[in-house]
């Protein structure tokens, strides 16, 4: 029964999506990364990268300023994540990363991704 319901709704749902010749545009979404992380020298390193920037830093005060963050708070991701959405980016994803440099060491990053929708103009 719930899956004869589940199919009517959808059967309605695609003939008014789809009536009278009407086209769907589909969702066009930007992408962007934050990385923070560790090198082998124990040098800390942040980054943001989306279409139309790329910032890095080697402090999260430096970081901060460079993306003119006025208000942080003490979880560096918080304040990031905070500051990412009140410009429309969506968290998609996080992870954690250990790159292997032979005996150089090795470099941890944690990679968050974002996504945003792209406005019609």
């Amino acid at each position: 029964m719930k899956s004869a319901k589940l199919a009517l709704c959808l059967s309605i749902l695609y003939s008014v999506s789809y009536s009278a010749g009407q086209t769907v545009k589909p969702i066009q979404w930007q992408y962007a990364e934050y990385k923070q992380g560790v090198l082998p020298d124990g040098a800390l390193f942040y980054r943001f990268i989306s279409p139309t920037t790329d910032i890095s830093a080697k402090n999260f005060k430096e970081f901060a300023e460079k993306l003119s963050i006025k208000n942080t708070i003490s979880s560096e991701n918080l304040t990031i994540f905070n500051y990412l959405g009140g410009f429309g980016w969506e968290l998609v994803s996080c992870q954690r990363s250990v790159t292997q440099l032979g005996y150089a060491g090795n470099v941890v990053s944690d990679n968050c991704t974002f996504k945003k929708q792209v406005t019609s103009k």
